[in-house]
């Protein structure tokens, strides 16, 4: 049975398995924050936007709201940022008691942030009456219930490259009598999807700081799965003759994909930026196989250096290159890291 694009990424099983992500490996990404937390530190910025936000496992998003930064989040998967702003606002403090990230904000500046503020706890200083912690080790809040603030939207950030794509290839779907022909025409619809722009809702030149933590890799997946799956819906699983007769065109059908995604979406990085803003990118350059230990170049990254480059200046000043590098133990295996903070092209 086929399913529409927005049935898909809205899917209940999209939120749990990112929900399950954050879970396992919020520690994982440490190192990251750690590292956005000194770009953040040092460049104080007045707005952010984080590209692909998701569950917040990358983003510091305690040291963001108590600078008073002007914050958009930024995801495709619908509730993904509410989910992740829930589980991300409570830490503990020096004492091992919960302090949620609004609450600390006093009673004037809470009730923007959470619906659900109702004023100090006598018992416990850093939450709220209404607090209901998540889990047992109390990391996350069932009660919050988003405010004005902060700025959620649920987009694509590739400027609507990729959900023209999707919906295009389920139009090649609902048709598709092969593979062959199911391949040929989403090439097809590939092309054609960039004229289905799609701006974010937010200002051109207006955010100090945009950041694309972990997502440029991603799209070397989606919507390619999403492609694969209608098509296998609609006509069965490949077979062997169709994996043997298919494979360059599919390459080819998926380093498009991922090329138009990537400039897409650092386009929108650059248009939403102000003029003396700064984009801080993260994306898996090498990943380990599990099974020998041997690294391996992740697909179409290389083409996402070239892309970086042909759009940004490179800033080492504000992160050195040798810091911009971290390894980081995931379910499937370590992964290196590369970091870069850019600016606008020079001219």
């Amino acid at each position: 049975m086929l399913t529409s694009w927005e049935d898909y990424i809205g899917a209940p099983a999209s939120r749990s398995a990112f929900a399950e992500c954050r879970k396992q490996c919020a520690g994982a990404y440490e190192p990251l924050r750690q590292v956005l937390h000194r770009v953040i530190e040092i460049r104080r910025p007045q707005s952010i936007a984080c590209l692909g936000a998701g569950m917040l496992n990358d983003i510091p998003f305690h040291d963001l709201v108590g600078a008073r930064t002007d914050i958009h989040l930024i995801d495709w998967i619908p509730g993904i940022v509410d989910s992740g702003i829930g589980g991300a606002i409570i830490e503990m403090d020096s004492d091992g008691n919960p302090e949620c990230a609004f609450c600390v904000l006093g009673e004037n500046d809470a009730q923007p942030w959470c619906r659900r503020f109702s004023g100090a706890n006598a018992m416990q200083a850093g939450v709220c009456d209404n607090f209901e912690p998540i889990g047992e080790m109390g990391t996350g809040c069932k009660s919050y219930e988003r405010g004005d603030e902060p700025h959620v939207l649920y987009q694509d950030a590739t400027g609507g490259y990729a959900t023209g794509f999707a919906r295009r290839s389920y139009e090649v779907a609902k048709s598709a009598g092969s593979w062959a022909q199911a391949i040929r025409q989403a090439t097809g619809a590939a092309r054609r999807a960039g004229n289905d722009a799609a701006a974010l809702d937010i200002t051109d030149g207006s955010i100090d700081l945009v950041t694309s933590s972990m997502v440029m890799s991603q799209f070397e997946h989606e919507p390619y799965d999403y492609f694969s799956r209608q098509v296998a819906s609609r006509v069965g699983l490949p077979s062997e003759r169709d994996k043997r007769h298919l494979d360059g065109p599919v390459d080819t059908l998926r380093e498009a994909l991922a090329t138009r995604q990537i400039e897409g979406h650092l386009d929108e990085a650059a248009r939403i930026m102000a003029p003396d803003g700064r984009l801080f990118v993260a994306f898996e350059l090498f990943h380990a196989d599990p099974k020998d230990g041997g690294w391996f170049l992740v697909r179409h990254m290389h083409k996402a250096m070239e892309l970086l480059d042909e759009r940004f200046d490179f800033d080492f000043e504000l992160l050195p290159a040798g810091g911009s590098v971290i390894e980081v133990q995931l379910r499937g295996g370590a992964s290196l890291v590369h970091m870069f903070v850019l600016r606008h092209k020079h001219v």
